[in-house]
């Protein structure tokens, strides 16, 4: 009779296993593999909080993934949260010092705290790092590229960072960044309608790349191309309408002719964000010149905070 009993138990012992079992697989950290993809292309979208989450995840399984943790430093700067990008920036140098994206993000940030030394230290290790790459392999174009970036943020001559950003694009002429890049020697050269030409060219290898379009929309702007500006601003609230950036940008563009237009871009920023301080500020100003001094107070105030809590200066 006992047998009996338990036999008839056994498949519903089983089958708890297995839910237990599923339940675990569904709970379990991703690999960084599983989620490169869908992490680059949040990059390129700047969807900033599924990136965020995304690499999380991962980090919880692997805390040292310098992958992940570059990833979430640069998602976490393009929404302008430099408190976190200093530390993913740092964990990912910590474990992997040769890591050259992550040299040149912190420097950034430290650039954004008035860090001058902490920014010259991280750019000038990340010259040496790209230097040694290109002494090991001289058609390593990424390295020639992330060498012209260093160039440039160290203030030097822009000479080298030409020389380098050419040869980067003469070895990698489908990498829509190599174009990006380009641009500011088109435009140093050649100007705004050559620069154009590049970015165009940029967009078309990587539809994606929300920086480029942004860097297109503002040069149609200054050629006077309004109309076809805020096109390009439209075409990129369609691939990601919830991205405070553009609503911000636009904004600031839109200020110079419409100040009420401008006002409902600062205001949809920060409904979206609402700890994203640029267009925070900006709103408040805006109040404050529309005679909304209580709301104008009320913004520029929350705007200091979140900057200190950032450990920033306002």
């Amino acid at each position: 009779m006992l047998r009996s009993k338990l036999t008839r138990a056994l498949p519903i012992v089983a089958l708890l296993a297995l839910g237990t079992c599923a339940l675990a697989q569904e709970q379990a950290p991703p690999a960084w593999e599983d989620v490169r993809a869908q992490v680059e292309e949040g990059l390129l979208l700047r969807k900033v909080d599924e990136v965020i989450d995304l690499c999380t995840r991962v980090l919880v399984g692997a805390p040292e993934c310098a992958e992940a943790l570059l990833a979430r430093a640069q998602a976490a700067e393009q929404r302008w949260r430099f408190d976190m990008a200093l530390r993913d920036y740092t964990a990912s140098i910590e474990a992997d010092p040769t890591l050259i994206e992550a040299w040149l993000g912190r420097a950034l940030v430290y650039d954004r705290y008035d860090d001058e030394d902490a920014r010259e230290a991280d750019l000038q290790r990340a010259l040496e790092l790209c230097t040694d790459r290109i002494a090991d392999d001289p058609e390593d174009a990424e390295a020639y590229l992330f060498r012209g970036l260093a160039i440039v943020r160290r203030g030097d001559s822009p000479l080298p960072a030409v020389d380098d950003w050419e040869e980067a694009l003469r070895l990698a002429p489908e990498d829509y960044r190599m174009h990006q890049w380009m641009a500011r020697v088109a435009e140093f050269r050649d100007g705004l309608s050559e620069a154009l030409a590049c970015l165009d060219r940029a967009l078309e290898l990587e539809p994606r790349a929300m920086r480029v379009r942004e860097l297109r929309a503002m040069t149609l702007w200054a050629l006077g191309s309004t109309d076809e500006a805020l096109q390009a601003w439209d075409e990129m609230l369609e691939l990601n309408p919830d991205d405070p950036m553009i609503h911000w940008m636009r904004g600031l563009q839109l200020s110079r002719a419409d100040s009420e237009a401008a006002l409902a871009e600062y205001v949809r920023a920060v409904e979206i964000d609402p700890g994203f301080w640029p267009p925070l500020e900006l709103r408040g100003h805006a109040r404050s010149r529309a005679g909304d001094h209580e709301g104008a107070i009320a913004d520029l105030t929350r705007a200091i905070e979140i900057q200190e809590e950032m450990g920033l200066s306002p």
